[in-house]
């Protein structure tokens, strides 16, 4: 772990150590981690170090659009994982879920457990997922549209590459707090955590910063499919941090995914769900037989940690909750 990396790590135990380690309350698991296999700041090796500080006994990573190359590192530092934490790789795969009531696409996430890695990698292989060349246009579109609404930014703001456009100009907006009344008054969740700027902003139709992403991924239907016919789990991903503002449409979305698909579950526990939010989709799964899921989506904090999720909220999850779960 580098110098950088290990000091934004140890200021989140400290902060641990001072409000929850005391308290007794850590968790054992946490399902859903990204690393530097896609959008991550920490490697594998520090995820399981990490962990092992936190007291979690599981990890699964979940990389973006990725299985395989994470699959075959964790092979080659099986011999430097402590014996008393389990870890296994899985993925959060990008797909589309035409909403009828705004007729268009909607980017939506399947996360992929207890998978054949090799298989699975082949179908996401298919699929320009990881492919840069359209960023700097949409980039573009993205700035003509905050000079409409007088936001304040860099003009020389470029797409580094492996970026994207949404994040990049996002966390740009949000270095100035000239522009924090626009969120506020918009997606006030945008302005502490700018990766959901694509979700809430570029992925609504209903929004002036609407990009339609979704032509070259696959359909819910087919990614969950896939994720079955590889001998895995699937479960919708973070079901409230899509475009929907308000639970009907959600509870909408889940009720179709559910009649059309042959779904798995559902992440309820997630770092950035309300504690209300939690609650209403985890009574949705069980109403209908399905799984209960849940993680922290830790990228690299600190609004999200590792094993806890939102520290204003600690998800806390127990081993017991995934017996499903290898």
């Amino acid at each position: 772990m580098n110098k950088k990396k290990q000091l934004l790590y140890y200021s989140f135990i400290e902060s641990l150590n001072n409000k929850y380690f005391k308290l007794g309350l850590t968790p054992e698991i946490d399902t859903h981690i990204h690393t530097t296999f896609s959008d991550g700041l920490f490697d594998i090796l520090d995820i399981i170090n990490m962990g092992k500080m936190i007291g979690l006994k599981k990890i699964v990573i979940t990389d973006h659009n990725t299985i395989l190359p994470a699959y075959k590192y964790l092979a080659t530092i099986s011999h430097m994982i402590p014996t008393d934490i389990n870890i296994s790789i899985g993925s959060e795969i990008a797909c589309k879920f035409f909403d009828e009531k705004y007729n268009a696409n909607i980017p939506i996430e399947i996360l992929a457990y207890n998978v054949n890695p090799e298989k699975l990698q082949y179908f996401i292989d298919a699929y320009p997922f990881n492919k840069n060349e359209s960023q700097e246009k949409h980039l573009k579109m993205l700035m003509n549209m905050c000079i409409k609404h007088d936001l304040v930014f860099s003009k020389d703001l470029t797409v580094p590459a492996g970026k994207f456009a949404t994040e990049v100009l996002c966390r740009e907006l949000i270095r100035h707090e000239e522009n924090k009344e626009f969120f506020m008054n918009t997606h006030p969740i945008v302005w502490t955590s700018p990766k959901l700027f694509f979700k809430k902003f570029c992925a609504n139709p209903t929004s002036e910063f609407y990009i339609d992403s979704t032509g070259g991924i696959p359909t819910y239907n087919d990614t969950i499919e896939a994720i079955l016919d590889c001998g895995g789990i699937p479960i919708l991903a973070h079901p409230c941090i899509y475009i929907y503002e308000n639970y009907d449409d959600v509870e909408r979305m889940m009720n179709t995914i559910l009649n059309t698909s042959n779904i798995a579950g559902f992440e309820a526990y997630h770092g950035s769900h309300t504690k209300t939010q939690r609650e209403l989709i985890a009574k949705f799964a069980k109403a209908n037989n399905k799984i209960i899921s849940g993680g922290t989506d830790f990228h690299s904090g600190p609004q999200t940690i590792l094993g806890f999720g939102n520290l204003n909220d600690p998800l806390g999850l127990k081993l017991d909750m995934f017996s499903w779960l290898k």
